[in-house]
């Protein structure tokens, strides 16, 4: 069901954009098709090798596609080396570690991203190798940014200024978040949804994605991650991988565990993601809530009223061992016929007004009251407008995600493949 209904808000307010899914006209590319650099893609899986080089395309590089160890390192070697390469370790003739050691022994210091199994990060060849970054997810965006990121920036041409070049990394930054986040919600059957997402900025760090599970389930998560630009939007990448690579395979709980585990693993110290992760059976209402540092969901009953379900945990990326997984709770609840979900994030709660006032959670508590009898849109432009209201002249300080969903009825079995349609 698409984010963009109706809103119903009053004469004279300020109105909260209800649909920020699809890139705006004025963000579009301003490289007018400049190289950023050639790039060397080594990757033995043909799949993978078009994946990645079609990536860097889009980000503006030019590129040389190999799945030889020996050709790839001919190349290097070249009087025409790339600026970047990336590189699997599991090449034929000459494996990626050879390669690596090769150029280490040289002192060629051009800058690789090692995208292979996270077995091999602490490899001698890996860890001498002067200017590389290691990625253990094969995802092309991840790629492409992690070239972007580790590449020298280049000097912009004749006539176009610093203000130019930092506009165009931060549109192709916003390209790679708009990609993130869900462009248009599943529709259950039996159930409404509506979103909104209202990032503060160019590049906000906010992400919203929604995917199929096995047996009819559906996989929910809202995060925040606490870097922008470039290296957050690296990590929200890394994480929407995780989870789609891992939630088919595990129970909730263990899904969270090994998605931390390998988040914390690959993330850079100070930085981590918080984030609510919930597992959703459209058919039977039932809900799995698990809560890493993010803001509590509402449920919003239909016959008791609204209700913060609080269920406790650690955000993302802090801790891998046994303190991520003492903290961790798994909170069931059922949403009941006539019942609403909101998930959200901080930049809800925690919205400002002039005076540094917080939003609140007793105040979006008596919003939901209030919208309770409406639909899930509803819902939705209340809050919104609410947020505008508080925030009176005070710019936004925060990103801003929403989405809710209510159960309208009983569904049979027989509808769940028209649900995983919708997801797909």
């Amino acid at each position: 069901m698409a984010a963009d209904g109706p809103g119903k808000a009053g004469a004279g307010k300020e109105r909260m954009p209800t649909k920020r899914w699809m890139r705006d006209e004025e963000s579009g590319d301003e490289s007018g098709g400049r190289a950023q650099g050639f790039v060397l893609v080594a990757e033995p899986d043909a799949g993978r090798r078009q994946a990645y080089a079609r990536a860097l395309s889009d980000m503006g590089f030019t590129t040389r596609a190999t799945g030889s160890g020996n050709e790839a390192l001919e190349i290097l070697l070249s009087d025409d080396a790339p600026d970047a390469f990336v590189i699997d370790v599991d090449l034929p003739d000459q494996s990626g570690l050879q390669i690596l050691s090769q150029l280490t022994r040289r002192k060629l210091t051009i800058p690789a991203v090692i995208a292979t199994r996270g077995a091999h990060q602490h490899a001698f060849e890996v860890m001498s190798y002067p200017k590389k970054t290691f990625l253990a997810v094969r995802d092309a965006d991840l790629i492409a940014l992690a070239v972007r990121q580790i590449l020298p920036t280049r000097r912009p041409a004749a006539g176009k200024g610093e203000t130019d070049l930092s506009a165009e990394e931060r549109a192709r930054c916003r390209e790679i978040q708009e990609m993130l986040v869900v462009q248009e919600l599943p529709d259950f059957p039996g159930w409404e949804s509506a979103a909104l997402y209202q990032p503060c900025s160019v590049v906000g760090g906010d992400y919203l994605d929604i995917f199929p599970l096995p047996n009819g389930r559906v996989g929910i998560v809202v995060a925040d991650v606490s870097g922008h630009g470039f290296p957050g939007a690296m990590i929200m990448v890394m994480v929407r991988t995780a989870f789609r690579l891992i939630a088919p395979a595990l129970g909730p709980r263990e899904t969270v565990v090994e998605v931390n585990r390998f988040v914390t693993n690959d993330i850079k110290k100070r930085m981590f993601v918080s984030a609510m992760y919930a597992v959703m059976d459209p058919l039977t209402g039932h809900l799995e809530i698990l809560n890493c540092g993010q803001n509590p969901p509402l449920l919003v009953s239909a016959r008791s009223g609204p209700q913060l379900v609080k269920s406790s945990g650690l955000a993302m990326g802090l801790n891998s061992g046994s303190m991520f997984e003492k903290e961790l709770k798994v909170q069931a609840v059922p949403v009941e016929i006539g019942d609403h979900l909101l998930l959200y994030t901080d930049g809800v709660v925690e919205a400002k007004n002039a005076r540094g006032e917080d939003l609140g959670d007793d105040t979006l508590l008596e919003i939901s009251r209030r919208s309770s009898t409406g639909n899930a849109q509803d819902m939705v432009d209340s809050v919104a407008e609410a947020i505008v209201e508080h925030r009176g002249m005070a710019a936004q300080s925060d990103d801003i995600t929403i989405v809710a969903f209510k159960r309208l009825s009983f569904i049979g079995s027989a509808d769940a493949p028209t649900l995983l349609d919708s997801l797909e």
